[in-house]
């Protein structure tokens, strides 16, 4: 999943790593649905920041 979102989206921060190689089997695959979506790394952090907060 990183290597697709880095390559969709440019370098990722080690936080934004460190939250997605924590996610659940199911968040992982909303995360690859959302991601078709992403037009930048700003829709990803608005992402993890709703799914840590259970907002999905």
């Amino acid at each position: 999943m990183i290597r697709i979102l880095t390559r969709k989206l440019g370098k990722l921060d080690s936080k934004s790593i460190e939250t997605i190689n924590n996610l659940a089997l199911e968040a992982i695959e909303s995360l690859g649905d959302a991601l078709l979506d992403f037009n930048s790394i700003d829709d990803l952090t608005a992402w993890l920041d709703k799914s840590q907060r259970g907002i999905q």
